[in-house]
């Protein structure tokens, strides 16, 4: 190879790996560009739940109702269902218990997701107001029952004569049981 050859070639390579270097700086940009998309209107997403009035609540065909906890400033949306998807951004209701009359049994997350409503579900006691408004009506409970059950213990949600709240959350270090608070109609 002649030293013109060489220099040429080195040319060519340094303007190669230039151009490669110039396409994974652009890709990897616009792939951050993307990623700030989807965490912006997963944010937004999250923002327009929690902050939910009661002329939204008649609007979203997907939010069924409200709950709402003073004692742990707790005011957050329910849907139907308990799937991963549904308990992301709202509380979860179980289609098998009650919507309005009976037992009305709820589940949320308390750690490890963007909302954790039941976070501090923990820190209720016998007595605490437990509010439930949907387009039926608004009930109010106080918590009369606070115990851990097994995960795969579901007859805490099964139907009840007398009207009733039941929340149910994870047990932090006890994947194998579930915290379950029940409230009374007052």
């Amino acid at each position: 190879m002649t030293k013109k050859q060489i220099i040429l070639s080195l040319i060519i390579l340094f303007l190669l790996s230039f151009l490669v270097s110039f396409i994974i700086t652009k890709y990897i940009t616009y792939q951050k560009e993307r990623l700030l998309e989807v965490a912006d209107s997963v944010i937004d997403c999250e923002l327009n739940i929690e902050l939910i009035t009661e002329n939204e609540l008649e609007k979203n065909e997907n939010i069924i109702g409200k709950l709402i906890i003073p004692k742990i400033n707790l005011e957050a949306p329910i849907q139907e269902g308990t799937s991963q998807k549904v308990l992301r951004f709202a509380i979860g209701h179980f289609e098998e218990s009650s919507f309005f009359d009976g037992n009305v049994a709820l589940a949320a997350h308390n750690r490890g997701n963007i909302t954790n409503y039941f976070a501090d579900v923990k820190n209720l006691t016998f007595g605490d107001e437990i509010i439930y408004k949907t387009r039926m009506g608004e009930r109010r409970y106080k918590v009369c029952e606070i115990k851990e059950i097994e995960e795969t213990d579901w007859s805490v949600i099964f139907n009840s004569e007398e009207n009733m709240i039941t929340l149910i959350t994870c047990i932090n270090n006890k994947p194998e049981y579930r915290l379950c608070v029940q409230g009374i109609e007052k």
